[in-house]
């Protein structure tokens, strides 16, 4: 069977004063119904117009699609007419955006939200999609009635974002998008925001592909994760392989950047040094050279490519990779 989702060298840029900024740089994965798929790195390093390249939402100008094919059960989005894309924007994948008080609308009810969405993807009346918008306990959110009729000023942060979710499942799409779903949450609301889509996707055999620059967040989640810096995947495997064998420097201080429960309390935090690189100014080598501990003369003269480097499906990006697996041992 092929994959619920097949991205082929997906290129999206954005033509800025300061050059030609190329935010996704040739990436390629797929996503196979019902699996958990997550996607890595630093503010910058491409995921979220990854995802929006996926939706065609990218906006032109001064962005544009440059390459590559997204396939949807074997359908490339990337060559449907604007109208057949719409209806596959919700109706087949749902989007669960990064702030939801930015992406729901201040002037309408929460109620009219979801149910336009109905009624514009699947041809509902007013009252049958009512009914559905109704069976918000799906998502944790009680005494429905009386929210439908709210405003998303009147709800919490994590309310807010339970509608997304609602909104997102509504027209039972085969994949979801969240980009960042627990920023500016609690620790507590991230832990059952995500236990719930972990619950919904399983129960509804949806595939979901979650989207967040922290890797401890995902560590339960995700059956797949793919590490992104500076627009390309510099690492992609099983999740227990990238958390406990990782192979490429940049995961390895992500890694290390996560709070440990195991760890004195007084062990600081070991952050990733240096800054993200200008993607408008990139030169032929490693994009992560300047921050890497393990960067040699070989790194400055072209940029590597992913090569097996583990256990099936597990690949990075790195010259060394073979050769850091020995610092790892501490890294997971």
């Amino acid at each position: 069977m092929p994959p619920l989702l097949d991205i082929r060298d997906l290129h999206t840029e954005f033509r800025t004063s300061a050059g030609v900024v190329r935010a996704v740089d040739g990436i390629s994965y797929t996503v196979e119904a019902g699996e958990t798929v997550a996607i890595v790195g630093e503010s910058g390093s491409g995921k979220s117009v990854g995802a929006l390249s996926i939706l065609r939402l990218i906006p032109d100008p001064p962005g544009r699609i440059t390459g590559g094919e997204v396939l949807l059960s074997g359908r490339d989005l990337m060559k449907l007419p604007p109208e057949a894309m719409r209806r596959v924007r919700g109706g087949e994948i749902g989007m669960v955006f990064q702030e939801p008080m930015t992406s729901l609308n201040p002037v309408l009810t929460v109620g009219r939200q979801i149910t336009e969405v109905l009624e514009q993807h699947r041809g509902a009346t007013q009252a049958a999609a009512r009914q559905r918008a109704e069976q918000l306990g799906l998502v944790g959110i009680a005494d429905a009635a009386r929210r439908l009729k709210q405003y998303p000023h009147q709800l919490s942060g994590g309310m807010r974002q339970r509608i997304m979710i609602a909104i997102a499942l509504t027209c039972d799409p085969k994949l979801i998008i969240a980009d960042e779903p627990t920023t500016a949450l609690d620790v507590t609301i991230q832990a059952q925001i995500l236990e719930m889509m972990k619950e919904l996707t399983r129960r509804l055999d949806i595939a979901l592909i979650i989207i967040t620059h922290n890797l401890g967040v995902v560590a339960r989640y995700a059956s797949r994760v793919n590490v992104m810096y500076a627009g390309r995947i510099v690492e992609a495997g099983p999740a227990v392989a990238i958390y406990h064998t990782p192979r490429h420097p940049y995961t390895i201080a992500l890694l290390r950047s996560v709070p440990r429960l195991d760890l004195p309390r007084q062990t600081r935090l070991d952050p990733v040094e240096g800054q993200p690189p200008d993607l408008a100014r990139l030169d032929h080598g490693c994009a992560f050279r300047p921050r890497c501990r393990f960067a040699v003369a070989v790194c400055a003269g072209a940029r590597p490519v992913l090569t097996p480097v583990g256990e099936a499906g597990h690949v990075a990006a790195c010259f060394r990779a073979h050769e850091i697996a020995a610092e790892t041992g501490d890294a997971a």
